[in-house]
């Protein structure tokens, strides 16, 4: 429950067609099973009281009553229990026969449904995102955002595959979960065979499912959460006037989760999809490249992933448009971070791919530019740092202005999130063609290109470029070697993309993020890495917006875009603070400790400094009143000597006096 997670299962009993005493004790120990296992919402088949097929059976009133016996027993049973359970059963009204659902919680029988009365709302009072809908079968209830689907459908070649397509449609369109039960062991088999296959979809994904022609059930957790946030971020719509509804609650609590959470949540199910993603990225510069009449591409290659990637769609796009790749000018910009490696790779590549190639060093450059502003040498800061980024980028843009051509950005979605980029240098361009493409897709896009080229050359540079640590070579290499790795700074992209995905893709708080990356990369990283990545993030997204918010063009290839024309719009002065707090919730127990000895050590260390500025005090004053008692001694003793002195001298005086009379 907490998180917006709440567990739910679809379940299959076995049923024997017309023995209601027989069916109803097998859905009280599945009711229990599943309360057991902390199931919020249980889903039982179409009928499943009596059986689907009982035909003209349902027309007499033995059934009919033993059915509504059984309902009731089915209630009391359930005393005690939280969880909201759907069984079907044939209900009698005003002469006519119906095929109804019953809703049943903690005793009491909360509704008896059938078509006829209309739709109606289960609305849970203790989880406002949590709203539960039942489809007769004419469509599902828009403003639900969980649809119960209760049916008795006979197995067929392919119907699995069917179901499926229908669910995955129906899901993403309403943007709802849907749990669907069906009929299964037992039903008569006179005209089929009915073989229990369940789902549980959400979004136009399929969650969990039976195997076939098996009894039990299925759980998992739905985001009840992620589809009000969905909903919220679409101006999903509905009308409510003409819903009955029906309040029950539950029992919030921690859901231990189980269903799968994508730790790598950018990267396609299907490998053919990252051949979409690239001609996404190659169609939208051709379409630039068009629409400016331009003819020429400018793209900075360092050896690494993002321009790589860049120099691929550059690649796709000029021969998309029947041009030579003469008309890519490729040019390699070697400073004090560049390594052999990354070198070595970008001038094979530019070579390989035919493009036009220079090298220019801008060592001479940055240092007069550095010394101009009178930058103390040997001190790495960012200024150091950014003199590099800036300088390389107006090597570029004034190449494009030389000759009518277009700067092709290279810095990815990644970067753009974490504000990994130098203002005004790198994080400017013409068009940026990685805009929408986080660091673990780039990966995936390059590699995939490599796998799938013809020329082994080619393919064993990609390789290597997949390879090489993510760096931006700006600090001095040490023989040779990459010296600056990001990720050593910044944290693992792996986790980064994945709160791209979630914190701002999905909106979800940041403890449930916590959570749920945990969960999801928990064997890999250790819950301190996570937590400290996590506040990495938020700090640098919060105050890299103001990079964001003047960003070039650049096409959406993802779930994901942070253009500020339309993908992600936020003030660059907003507080991170709300967020952060939020986090402090779930910080692990092993960093709270250790913030708590450092700070007990820094006050420590800050009360060891005032008691010794205090006795250095106390010894200053000590010299002090030690050295006026010695001057003040000395005065006196000067003093003295000086009256000694007037007095010898009188006694003198007064001596030659006597002797002068005596003489006389």
């Amino acid at each position: 429950m907490k998180d917006g997670f709440v567990r739910v299962s679809a379940v299959t009993t076995p049923v024997r067609v017309g023995d209601v005493a027989f069916n109803v004790s097998r859905i009280i120990a599945a009711m229990e099973e599943e309360y057991k296992k902390g199931a919020k919402i249980a889903v039982f088949p179409q009928l499943c009281i009596t059986g689907a097929t009982c035909g003209d059976l349902f027309r007499q009133k033995a059934l009919l009553d033993g059915a509504q016996a059984g309902l009731v027993r089915i209630a009391e049973a359930s005393k005690g229990q939280d969880t909201l359970v759907f069984v079907g059963l044939p209900w009698q009204e005003s002469g006519c026969i119906y095929d109804a659902v019953a809703a049943v919680q903690d005793g009491e029988i909360l509704a008896v449904l059938y078509e006829e009365l209309g739709d109606c709302v289960f609305r849970c009072s203790s989880m406002e995102d949590l709203t539960v809908g039942i489809d007769f079968g004419d469509g599902a209830v828009p403003e639900a955002t969980v649809v119960v689907q209760m049916v008795a459908e006979p197995e067929c070649v392919g119907t699995d595959r069917l179901t499926d397509s229908m669910l995955i449609t129906d899901s993403a369109r309403d943007m709802t979960a849907i749990i669907r039960a069906n009929a299964g062991e037992g039903e008569s088999t006179t005209d089929g065979v009915y073989g229990g296959y369940n789902v549980i979809a959400e979004c136009g994904e399929i969650l969990e499912f039976s195997d076939p022609f098996t009894t039990g059930a299925i759980t998992t957790e739905i985001d009840v959460q992620a589809i009000a946030m969905k909903r919220m971020q679409s101006g999903f719509e509905f009308e409510d006037d003409y819903y009955d509804v029906i309040d029950f609650d539950l029992i919030i609590e921690e859901t231990e989760l189980s269903r799968f959470i994508d730790p790598m949540p950018f990267i396609p199910d299907e490998y053919e999809d990252l051949a979409q993603i690239l001609l996404i990225q190659s169609q939208a510069l051709k379409g630039r490249l068009n629409a400016i009449g331009c003819r020429k591409l400018v793209i900075g290659l360092s050896g690494g992933l993002d321009s790589t990637c860049a120099l691929i769609v550059s690649a796709l796009a000029v021969d998309d448009m029947g041009l030579d790749r003469s008309c890519i000018h490729a040019v390699t910009m070697p400073c004090f971070g560049t390594s052999d490696r990354t070198y070595n790779n970008a001038c094979e590549l530019a070579k390989q791919f035919g493009c036009t190639f220079d090298e220019i060093s801008i060592k001479e450059a940055v240092e007069l530019h550095l010394k101009s502003i009178g930058h103390v040498q040997g001190d790495h800061n960012v200024a150091y740092e950014n003199a590099q980024a800036r300088e390389r980028t107006q090597i570029l843009m004034d190449i494009a202005n030389e000759e009518n051509g277009l700067v092709v950005g290279t810095g990815d979605l990644s970067e753009i999130a974490l504000g990994w980029c130098t203002f005004n240098g790198d994080h400017m361009s013409n068009y940026a063609v990685n805009a929408g493409i986080p660091k673990t897709l780039m990966r995936c896009l390059v590699e995939f290109y490599a796998e799938n080229c013809s020329d082994d050359k080619i393919h064993e540079l990609l390789m290597d470029v997949v390879d090489t640590p993510v760096s931006p070579e700006l600090l001095p290499a040490e023989n040779g070697q990459i010296a600056q790795k990001t990720e050593e700074k910044i944290g693992p992209y792996d986790l980064h993309d994945f709160f791209i995905y979630y914190l701002v893709g999905c909106g979800f708080a940041p403890s449930k993020v916590y959570r749920m990356a945990v969960y999801a990369w928990g064997d890999e990283y250790e819950d301190e890495v996570i937590w400290k990545c996590l506040e990495t993030f938020i700090r640098r997204f919060f105050s890299s917006q103001f990079k964001r918010s003047c960003s070039v063009d650049g096409p959406k290839a993802g779930p994901v875009s942070l253009s500020p024309r339309g993908g992600w719009c936020m003030p660059s002065d907003a507080s991170r603070e709300l967020w952060m707090s939020e986090l402090k919730t779930v910080e692990p127990a092993t960093l709270k400790a250790a913030a708590r000895k450092a700070a007990v050590k820094k006050t420590a260390g800050k009360k060891t400094a005032a008691k010794e500025a205090a006795v250095k005090k106390t010894d200053a004053k000590a010299a002090g009143r030690a050295a006026a008692a010695k001057a003040e001694k000395a005065g006196d003793k000067a003093k003295t000597g000086k009256t000694a002195g007037k007095t010898a001298k009188g006694a003198a005086k007064g001596k030659t006096e006597k002797s002068a009379a005596k003489t006389k």
